[in-house]
């Protein structure tokens, strides 16, 4: 649930994506100082503008959601 509402807090310019610089600010606002930028990167992957819309994080958050499924799936050799 909270990763839904996750979105609209890093859209801080209400533009409907989030940009790198909107990314990073708010993953170093949270304590986190690892490498933002590919995990960025991996996030904006299909993208040409390269920036985080919000289909796209949806699409992710669908794949955490199934991640048990996919991995018993992926053990079952399948």
């Amino acid at each position: 649930m909270y990763l839904k509402v996750a979105y609209a807090l890093l859209d801080k310019d209400g533009s409907s994506t989030v940009d790198f610089e909107e990314w990073d600010k708010a993953t170093r606002s949270i304590g986190y100082f690892g490498p933002t930028s590919i995990i960025y990167q991996y996030l904006c992957i299909d993208d040409k503008l390269k920036t985080l819309t919000k289909q796209r994080w949806n699409e992710v958050l669908d794949l955490w959601s199934n991640r048990e499924a996919i991995y018993r799936k992926i053990l079952a050799g399948g």
